[in-house]
C-alpha cells in the first residue's frame, strides 16, 4: 500500500470511530424517569381560587403583577408546597 492510501484510510477510520462513539453515546445514554407531577393540594387550590378572584376584582394592574402577587401570597401561606404546584394552582384558577 502506498503512504497516501494509508493516511487516507487512517483518517477515514478515525472519523468513523468518532462518529460511532458519538452515536453510541447519544443513543445509549441513560433515560431518567420523569418526576411525578405534584398536583396542588385541595387547600392550596382553594386559596389560589380565592386570591385570583380577589386580584381580578380589586386590583387595577396588569396580569403579570396580579399573578406575581398571588404567587407570593401562596408561597407565604404554603411554604412547604412545591413551587410547581403553586404555579399550577394559579394557572388552573385563572379566569377565562
Amino acid at each position: 500500500m502506498n503512504p497516501e492510501m494509508t493516511v487516507l484510510l487512517t483518517a477515514v477510520f478515525v472519523m468513523a470511530g468518532f462518529v460511532g462513539a458519538f452515536y453510541t453515546g447519544y443513543l445509549l445514554r441513560p433515560v431518567l424517569p420523569s418526576p411525578p407531577s405534584k398536583a396542588p393540594s385541595e387547600a392550596l387550590a382553594r386559596r389560589a381560587f380565592e386570591l385570583t378572584d380577589y386580584a381580578e376584582r380589586t386590583m387595577d394592574a396588569g396580569g403579570e403583577y396580579k399573578r406575581h402577587w398571588v404567587y407570593a401570597r401562596l408561597l407565604k401561606d404554603f411554604p412547604e408546597a412545591p413551587k410547581r404546584a403553586v404555579s399550577l394552582a394559579i394557572e388552573e384558577n385563572l379566569p377565562e
